[in-house]
């Protein structure tokens, strides 16, 4: 996985100088940077990173690549799409390892840096360089509505991973002949049992 990030690097870093250099740096995007690498924890770095960031992320390479066919823009965010959602499955499988023996302290923790991040996420979705402000404010509203789909969607798959570990706890818990029934209800425990996301962004 570290290999990967570096090839990715180094393909953005030839691809910008291929271009003339760095544009206009986004400030969310800086700040979002920040919140991953000045984490405390194992659990929420890749939590913010892998579970979160890294699925965000995707639909933008997508959309990215259908806007350049033919280059090898959309040659790179294809092959960044697939990558990352290697990376994403990976951290969902291991955040839920984590999270298993971990106390109701580190689980809000995680839930709290989220609540932090998804706004930040947002204004950097919507954000555009001075040159494209004019273009940024025609497609707005379609942005939005893009928007909240993502974000929607991976406030649901995170709060999965919660309810997964939780429920793998109980399993554990259980005793003789109440294993079988324990394992049986406990998703539904779970479910009801984790404590959502609430996004305070663009979802209703």
């Amino acid at each position: 996985m570290v290999q990967d990030e570096s090839r990715h690097t180094e393909a953005w870093l030839r691809l910008i100088g291929g271009l003339g250099g760095e544009g206009e740096r986004d400030p969310h995007l800086d700040k979002l940077g920040h919140m991953f690498l000045e984490a405390d924890t194992l659990e929420e770095k890749v939590f913010l990173m892998q579970v979160f960031f890294e699925r965000l992320i995707i639909p933008r390479f997508r959309l990215i690549a259908r806007s350049s066919r033919g280059t090898i823009l959309e040659d790179l965010c294809n092959r960044l799409a697939v990558d990352d959602g290697i990376h994403h499955g990976a951290g969902m499988a291991y955040e839920r390892v984590l999270l298993e023996g971990s106390d109701k302290k580190v689980k809000d923790t995680l839930i709290d840096a989220a609540n932090l991040m998804l706004p930040e996420f947002a204004a950097h979705a919507l954000w555009r360089p001075k040159a494209r402000e004019m273009i940024g404010q025609l497609m707005e509203s379609r942005d939005k509505e893009r928007l909240k789909t993502e974000l929607c969607g991976s406030r649901s798959r995170s709060a999965s991973t919660s309810a997964t570990s939780r429920c793998r706890s109980s399993r554990r818990g259980g005793r003789g002949g109440r294993r079988r029934g324990t394992a049986r209800s406990g998703p539904r425990r779970a479910r009801r049992a984790a404590r959502p996301i609430s996004c305070r962004c663009a979802c209703p």
